[in-house]
């Protein structure tokens, strides 16, 4: 992702100076981020929101913010998608909104268990003709629109050649694979399923692309009907890649799913309430991942 859009997307999410953009951003000079807010301030991309003053030296310090006609043009929209909804998309859709790859350039992208989702739909349109869309699903019957495709496939053997994804998306569904389930007509537990599906993923990714990937997170709890990751077995399944940006987010005895500020504070918090029966962790850990 070029220093434009990183810049872009950590002020999508909040305002910022240049010297809390530099910390984010730990690999860039000062300099350049610099140089960047200039390009980006005289396109009317940002603008100066507010200032604060520097204690060090007195000097008053701008703080950016998106343009609103900015911050809609380039925003994937998911309120439709995300109406009545209460569990962990609350938080999937909007993490995989900041960490998709730009506009800006031409990319394929694959969407790993989407079923015919309104979700790939919706990222193949925001895309336009920049990006080519694939949906699989061991469920899926084939069909190809303009732009999007949905095939019928199973993750751990994927009928694509070497190193040809920008980026691949896999939302809440490796935790799936391999285990069982009578609506789809899978019989055979296959218990290295995840692992299978994660290295098939890794390689038709090119060198430097990015997956994101959200998975239920907790320490003791066990399901029949799918996997709950904890640290030593989410570990083992993304070893294979470079952690970009690893998020947890928590649904709390209020009822709301809140983002932790630590993985050891998602694994040793103790919640009272019992969460719905369709939510398949209180924890959902949010990924990106680079190969």
């Amino acid at each position: 992702m070029a220093l434009e859009d990183k810049i872009i997307s950590i002020l999508e999410e909040s305002p910022s100076d240049q010297y809390s953009l530099y910390r984010h951003l730990a690999t860039a000079k000062m300099s350049e981020i610099t140089k960047v807010l200039a390009k980006l301030q005289k396109s009317n991309i940002i603008h100066v929101t507010r200032h604060r003053k520097n204690y060090r030296t007195g000097l008053a310090i701008p703080i950016y913010s998106l343009s609103r006609t900015s911050s809609r043009r380039n925003k994937l929209d998911f309120d439709g998608l995300l109406a009545g909804v209460t569990s962990e998309r609350i938080v999937e859709y909007p993490f995989l909104a900041r960490n998709l790859v730009s506009t800006r350039v031409e990319a394929r992208i694959l969407d790993v268990g989407s079923g015919k989702s309104e979700l790939t739909e919706t990222i193949s349109k925001f895309g336009k003709k920049k990006w080519q869309v694939i949906g699989i699903d061991i469920a899926t019957v084939s069909e190809k629109f303009d732009f999007l495709s949905f095939i019928r496939m199973d993750a751990r053997l994927l009928g694509f050649r070497d190193e040809i994804f920008d980026q691949i998306i896999c939302l809440s569904t490796i935790e799936h694979i391999g285990i069982p389930f009578h609506n789809y007509n899978i019989k055979e537990s296959d218990e290295l399923g995840d692992i299978r599906a994660i290295s098939e993923i890794r390689r038709v990714l090119k060198k430097g692309g990015t997956v994101i990937a959200t998975l239920p997170y907790n320490n003791e709890i066990k399901k029949q009907e799918f996997r709950v990751y904890k640290k030593s077995s989410l570990y083992n399944l993304i070893r294979g890649f470079s952690v970009i940006r690893k998020e947890f987010y928590r649904y709390d005895d209020d009822g709301k799913w809140k983002k932790c500020r630590s993985q050891s504070i998602a694994e040793n918090r103790v919640n009272t309430k019992r969460i719905p029966l369709y939510f398949h962790s209180r924890v959902c850990a949010c990924l990106l991942l680079k190969k």
